[in-house]
């Protein structure tokens, strides 16, 4: 549904000012991680929200976002690999945070460059090492307040939650459900069921309806929509000299991983089709039309 591009986009939540959150894992060349995303409901206006600038740190994947307060999400920090897709819990923190009526919040001026986190879970391992006895790992969480140090709805197993050592030692690890009191660090078993992982707990509460976010897209362009950016020298990837870019390449990309039995090509790099270049004017902006509904880089 929607467009897509590089791996796979999953685990999407709706955050209260209407837009969903997820997960969007981009493997593209030496990248292969997982990073927070904004979309509206409809699948337009896709914003970074949070891991894509390294703000993550040390952490290779953000998952399982949930909003504890307006821009706050309590989500899982992994490596990723060999880790089940458990790891620590972070309170991830989109803006500038503040205290509104006892709430802490963080959306004002969000943006990757005031995004921030807290662990936690400091004793979690943020790599793919084995975590210890009564340490473990976390599968998923859901907070029950909005509080600076709220009480979670978590999945824990204990153990290395490490796949590897899991292996040798013919084991798999053992999700059972407990509450989590993040301020004094302690965890309070609830359910588990030894046969089962017992993970995705939700309490039966009613919420607050969040609003409809409506579409971005403009009817009279058709089937095309317009792309651009303000200054191509402004960037995070490479320092270029003034006046030396002469356009910016626009390819249709396609993932290697995504529909096809093997990888595509001999590299981890997505395969792509050249659609054209857009040419830099003097100030260093540029526009293209392009296609809609088409993943692009």
């Amino acid at each position: 549904l929607g467009p897509r591009n590089l791996s796979h986009r999953t685990q999407p939540a709706l955050a209260s000012d209407g837009r969903v959150i997820f997960t969007q894992w981009d493997h593209l060349g030496p990248e292969n991680a997982g990073h927070l995303m904004f979309m509206n409901q409809d699948m337009t206006e896709l914003r970074e929200a949070f891991g894509k600038e390294g703000t993550a740190g040390p952490i290779n994947s953000v998952l399982k976002a949930q909003e504890i307060a307006p821009g706050r999400f309590v989500a899982i920090g992994t490596a990723r690999d060999r880790t089940v897709q458990a790891g620590a819990l972070i309170d991830v923190r989109l803006g500038h945070p503040y205290t509104q009526d006892g709430v802490l919040r963080a959306d004002q001026a969000m943006s990757e460059a005031n995004a921030s986190y807290v662990d936690l879970t400091p004793d979690v391992p943020l790599d793919n090492s084995p975590s210890a006895n009564t340490v473990g790992r976390y599968y998923d969480a859901y907070p029950l307040d909005q509080s600076a140090h709220p009480n979670l709805l978590v999945s824990w197993p204990d153990g290395p939650v490490e796949s590897s050592v899991l292996d040798a030692a013919g084991m798999s690890a053992n999700f059972g459900v407990y509450l989590y009191d993040s301020s004094a660090q302690q965890r309070h078993p609830i359910l588990d069921d030894p046969n089962m992982w017992d993970i995705f707990a939700r309490p039966l509460q009613a919420r607050t309806a969040p609003p409809v976010s409506g579409s971005v897209s403009d009817p009279t362009l058709g089937q095309t929509a317009l792309i651009g950016a303000m200054n191509v020298y402004d960037s995070t990837l490479h320092t270029f000299d003034p006046g030396s870019v002469y356009g910016v390449r626009i390819m249709e990309g396609f993932s290697s991983e995504e529909g096809f039995p093997r990888m595509f090509g001999t590299t981890e790099f997505e395969g792509h089709a050249d659609l054209g270049v857009a040419r830099v004017s003097s100030d260093g902006s540029w526009l293209a039309t392009v296609p809609a509904n088409i993943p692009v880089h």
